[in-house]
């Protein structure tokens, strides 16, 4: 997943749509989505699918509540972890 994020960051792009995502994302609103999911993955690597202590870390680390969003983004990573 990072080497494909590294590669389409490198695109001077003002607007990113994603494939399961219901509206297009400026640059900045991409920024934060890839952060979001580099986060997640290493977090996730880091307490071995503890989605307890992910939520507790990123919630610093971003220093604000997690959204619902958020909290999607984490379950997939944990399940990724824990089911394959």
């Amino acid at each position: 997943m990072s080497e494909l994020l590294e590669k389409i960051e490198k695109y001077d792009a003002e607007t990113y749509f994603l494939s399961h995502h219901p509206a297009p994302l400026t640059k900045d609103e991409f920024t934060s989505f890839v952060s979001l999911l580099k986060t997640s993955a290493r977090l996730t690597k880091k307490y071995k699918g503890n989605q307890e202590k992910i939520t507790t870390e990123m919630t610093s680390h971003f220093h604000r509540a997690l959204t619902e969003e958020d909290l999607e983004i984490i379950g997939y990573f944990v399940n990724g972890y824990l089911y394959y």
